[in-house]
């Protein structure tokens, strides 16, 4: 039995606006892959990266494995020797060796950094300063800096 005034019309109408709404939606697109968990590795494990020494890097290396978990980004720590120490303002020491754990995009020429240390002394000895990312993102690398030393590394890889 229909309700009073429901035509065969207007009980058709009433069906076809209820339907969709009994379709289960399409499944949901997989999630992203979760960025790999990468360590500093020990000393002996590190792979040395030839570079232009004529910037002030006495030495590169490869102190991680290199996990690429997404079209066109890389993780990877990277080590670079100075050939002469920096002085850090944020404790008053000076550092010979810093490494950056981060993401880069060779073809964009972008990183994005996750953790950074200064060392006091070359191969990642006596670490002087943590350093993490106050504007967490990705970001565009300059030429002649410091930086673009770290992206010319872990593109080489």
């Amino acid at each position: 039995m229909r309700p009073p005034g429901l035509t065969p019309s207007c009980l058709g109408l009433l069906v076809l606006l209820l339907l969709p709404g009994c379709v289960p939606p399409p499944p949901a697109a997989p999630p992203p892959p979760a960025p790999p968990a990468l360590t500093l590795a020990p000393r002996a494990a590190w792979q040395p990266i030839p570079l232009d020494r004529r910037g002030g890097i006495a030495a590169a290396f490869a102190a991680s494995e290199v996990a690429h978990w997404q079209e066109g980004l890389r993780r990877v720590w990277i080590v670079l020797n100075l050939a002469t120490p920096i002085r850090l303002p944020e404790t008053g020491g000076q550092a010979r060796s810093v490494a950056f754990l981060a993401d880069y995009r060779c073809a964009e020429q972008s990183w994005n950094p996750i953790e950074g240390n200064w060392y006091r002394n070359a191969d990642a000895e006596g670490l002087e300063l943590e350093e993490r990312p106050r504007d967490p993102g990705e970001r565009g690398v300059r030429q002649g800096t410091l930086i673009a030393v770290f992206l010319e590394a872990a593109c080489g890889l």
